[in-house]
């Protein structure tokens, strides 16, 4: 995040996701073109089991603005009492971004195919 950040201006957003995660880019790119890269959003499916306020689990992906990775770098990375170590990525930057500087927000359809009535990370409804 941070040489990303650092070296290239372009990229307005970051999606982390798991090597098993499927994503359908027209879709994501379709949901997150209505988005201001400006403004410190960070999406995706939010769970609850480890911080009160939840956090987005990383097994589904989730996605920083550019704004958010760069409030993230400048006001939680390298405080460890914001940003402490965590051996669960998704749930350290969870606890990294609960601190009110960003948009924490769940990015869902309203359901999918597969499990009507369920939201899934950025999938639009196709049936």
């Amino acid at each position: 995040l941070e040489k990303a950040e650092r070296y290239d201006k372009s990229i307005f957003l970051t999606l982390q996701a798991d090597d098993d995660t499927y994503v359908v880019m027209e879709h994501m790119y379709d949901y997150l073109a209505t988005l201001d890269p400006n403004k410190p959003y960070y999406l995706g499916y939010r769970l609850k089991p480890h911080l009160p306020k939840g956090y987005n689990g990383g097994g589904a992906g989730y996605v920083l603005s550019r704004a958010a990775v760069k409030l993230f770098l400048e006001q939680a990375f390298h405080d460890r009492t914001l940003c402490p170590i965590d051996m669960h990525e998704d749930v350290g930057m969870g606890r990294s971004v609960i601190h009110d500087f960003v948009y924490f927000a769940t990015a869902m359809a309203p359901h999918s195919c597969d499990y009507p009535g369920s939201g899934v990370l950025f999938l639009k409804a196709a049936c």
